[in-house]
């Protein structure tokens, strides 16, 4: 039986609509397509003086934070800088880390 407060929520759940099955070799065969997709990634760093609308800037924070947590508490904190300065001194203590 489940407990109460497993059904008592302060927001309307969203049903979770199952994914349909796939046979055992169409799940090898697209776990090791993203295997080979995934080896060929690379770490670029790299920035620019563009702008950035911060609503385009809310919407990929809002997504990030629908991502799965432990115990789906999100601790993420983030912050957006666009004060030169400020970048510069951050960019400068992550520089003095590497």
């Amino acid at each position: 039986m489940m407990d109460q407060s497993m059904r008592d929520f302060d927001y309307d759940p969203i049903p979770l609509n199952s994914p349909e099955r796939l046979a055992p070799r169409v799940t090898f065969e697209n776990a090791a397509a993203y295997r080979d997709r995934l080896a060929t990634r690379r770490t670029v760093r790299d920035s620019s003086d563009e702008l950035i609308d911060l609503s385009v800037i809310e919407v990929c924070v809002l997504a990030a934070g629908s991502a799965s947590s432990g115990a789906n508490h999100q601790p993420c904190h983030l912050a957006c800088v666009s004060e030169p300065d400020t970048k510069r001194t951050i960019r400068e203590a992550a520089e003095a880390e590497d």
